[in-house]
């Protein structure tokens, strides 16, 4: 072997060496994090309008602007601050004569109320900034201290004062997807430009047109009285259902509805046209009742208003008018969560002739797959309406759930969340995140169904 070609291969190993002594420090840094999931949810209607909005942004449930206002007036709930804020509001939006000259008003007159507050500034409203006017706000004292102030002046920041301005400002034949997106949302306007059907295998992209103003006096109440229209074409005969702005990245799961049972609420005899609830949550079924029976003999006895002789006896003895049973499995971990509801229409002794009080039962548990069972609640309500008859709450919550949605790891139930009293219902959408096997609400759309919000 020559001297040049021994010299070669030594250079060669050593080389080969260097590089692999050098491997540890070339080693790829650690994965990062996946990006936060930024996506918002609807409904999809007969009429091409999108509402019943829902946004999930940085892990949290956003709210949107229209979840501050309820009425004229009416922002954080908290005196002076909403008149304080109403007056900057006028002087931004009304002729400059609204403008009062705080320096030279009469305070004994209602509508310069706020000068008692905003005369410090020493200017004109309409040259108060957002961050100014937040300042002021934070120093100002509220009239009456309660628990929940401090959270709920927490509102008030400059961003959401810009927001209500761009609000109380924005004209019907302005209003588009943009607008939508920045003054309810606070969102770029790309979140909301584009939906997905969930139901799809390989979901195609439904593009918006317009946002528009909801009329909430119709049939299909609007959550938010504000919605997204899609565009015409091809998707107009899309099926009505839930939408998404994102293809995956999470798990929608429906909920199926497993029995529908009915029943004669005097006899207790079956309805014909019952169907069976599947093995093996027929005996979970079972013990969802005796919670329940136990519940309303504790309860209900203790509530009425007529004679209350021998009504545990007669409780037990009233047969159930209606059982129902629903399903949703997780992809999660494969464990199935039900929903088990159940209603009695019950005559108590005493009462007069055709009076009863209706009764609302609902049980969650999730059955895991080795086949354990974790009950997460029972629960049971008497009808608002039944106040003649017992003692009742002046509003009940009827939950009907639409989806286990799991993303980013944490498990929500998305559910019709309607809160009944005896004058109407408000129709909401309510999202309760399951964690360590409990219920934490975390979000609640559309308070304002019903009730139009106003400028």
């Amino acid at each position: 072997m020559t001297m040049l070609r021994l010299l070669t291969m030594l250079k060669t190993c050593f080389l080969a060496l260097t590089f692999a002594l050098s491997l540890p420090a070339l080693a790829a840094p650690d994965p990062l994090p996946p990006p936060a999931m930024e996506v918002g949810f609807g409904y999809l209607g007969h009429d091409r309008i999108i509402n019943r909005i829902m946004y999930y942004q940085q892990g949290e449930w956003q709210k949107p602007l229209s979840a501050f206002l309820s009425q004229p007036g009416h922002y954080s709930g908290v005196q002076p601050h909403d008149t304080i804020v109403q007056a900057w509001l006028n002087a931004n939006t009304a002729p400059d004569s609204a403008d009062v000259d705080c320096q030279k008003a009469d305070l004994r007159k209602g509508e310069n109320s706020h000068c008692l507050y905003t005369k410090k500034i020493n200017k004109k409203l309409k040259d108060v900034s957002q961050e100014e006017l937040a300042a002021l706000l934070a120093s100002t004292p509220p009239k009456v201290r309660l628990a929940t102030t401090k959270e709920l002046l927490q509102v008030l920041t400059p961003t959401f004062l810009g927001r209500l301005l761009a609000w109380k400002e924005l004209k019907a034949d302005k209003f588009d997807v943009e607008a939508y997106a920045n003054v309810f949302w606070g969102a770029k306007s790309s979140v909301f430009t584009n939906w997905f059907d969930m139901r799809a295998d390989v979901p195609q992209a439904i593009t918006s047109e317009s946002a528009v103003f909801l009329d909430p006096s119709t049939a299909d109440c609007s959550t938010d009285s504000t919605g997204v229209k899609i565009q015409a074409g091809r998707f107009q005969s899309t099926k009505e259902g839930w939408v998404a702005t994102q293809r995956w990245g999470y798990r929608w799961i429906p909920f199926e509805k497993l029995a529908d049972l009915s029943f004669d609420p005097e006899s207790g005899a079956a309805d014909p046209a019952n169907t069976e609830a599947p093995f093996p949550y027929n005996a979970l079924l079972q013990q969802a009742k005796a919670q329940w029976e136990a519940a309303e003999g504790r309860t209900v006895p203790y509530k009425l208003k007529v004679r209350r002789f021998d009504t545990k006896k007669q409780l037990q003895t009233t047969p159930f008018r209606k059982l129902v049973v629903e399903r949703a499995v997780s992809y999660q971990n494969r464990a199935s969560l039900l929903l088990f509801n159940g209603e009695k229409s019950f005559r108590p002794q005493g009462a007069s002739s055709g009076a009863a009080l209706d009764i609302f039962y609902r049980s969650w548990a999730i059955r895991h797959p080795d086949g354990k069972v974790e009950w997460i609640s029972s629960r049971l309500d008497l009808d608002p309406s039944g106040a003649a008859l017992a003692n009742v709450d002046e509003a009940i919550t009827f939950i009907s759930p639409h989806a286990l949605l799991e993303i980013d790891g944490k498990q929500f139930v998305v559910a019709a969340s309607n809160l009944h009293t005896t004058r109407n219902t408000i129709m909401r959408t309510e999202i309760f995140e399951l964690l360590s096997g409990q219920f934490k609400s975390r979000a609640i759309y559309g308070e304002t169904c019903g009730n139009p919000v106003s400028k």
